[in-house]
């Protein structure tokens, strides 16, 4: 049997291709340059940049810490019971219920009890009608019960730095400040 010259090149060519291919799928360049792979995570691991973006508070004296942006300025007033985030979060206690308020009370919209970090809170939405001292607005409350004393967050739609305005029309609160206010409530540790 004789072989003709081109057959044979063709033979080795293709014998040639054969070997190559099948060291290239052993190897695992095959797998790894040319099929998609995807490796999916429940919860994004953090980057360095994401971690720098927030700083702990901690208040020791009412007993409870949180996570905020870092660049959020704060500030303590009457001993701790009383702390400002930015211009629109207020973080207070109290010592009587605010469910039972009797005097200089907001309208409460809705109310609903939710679970913050295994804590139950009651969430509320409520507005300010003009009364001589607030400017109309919305408002939310996260109202946590402890021992002696409940703990109140609550974001404001208006700027608490502004003056009252009897005129303010009332709009929802904005949603980025909203998601922002509950990422904060919901990195809430209470230390008691």
């Amino acid at each position: 049997m004789k072989i003709s010259k081109t057959t044979l090149i063709s033979l080795i060519l293709l014998l040639a291709i054969v070997l190559l291919a099948t060291i290239v799928y052993r190897s695992g360049v095959y797998e790894s340059y040319f099929t998609k792979k995807t490796l999916s995570l429940e919860t994004p691991i953090p980057t360095i940049e994401a971690v720098n973006l927030y700083k702990k508070y901690t208040n020791k004296k009412v007993g409870y810490e949180i996570t905020i942006p870092k660049d959020m300025a704060y500030e303590e007033k009457m001993d701790g019971q009383f702390v400002t985030l930015g211009n629109k979060i207020i973080i207070y206690v109290l010592t009587s219920d605010p469910e039972k308020c009797s005097e200089e009370c907001p309208v409460v919209d809705s109310g609903e009890t939710v679970n913050v970090n295994g804590v139950d809170a009651r969430f509320f939405k409520l507005h300010w009608k003009y009364d001589g001292i607030n400017t109309p607005q919305n408002f939310v409350n996260y109202v946590f019960a402890l021992k002696d004393k409940y703990l109140v967050f609550q974001l404001q739609e208006v700027d608490f730095n502004q003056d009252v305005d009897i005129n303010h029309k009332i709009v929802d609160l904005d949603p980025a400040e909203f998601e922002q206010f509950n990422k904060i409530v919901n990195s809430l540790v209470i230390n008691q």
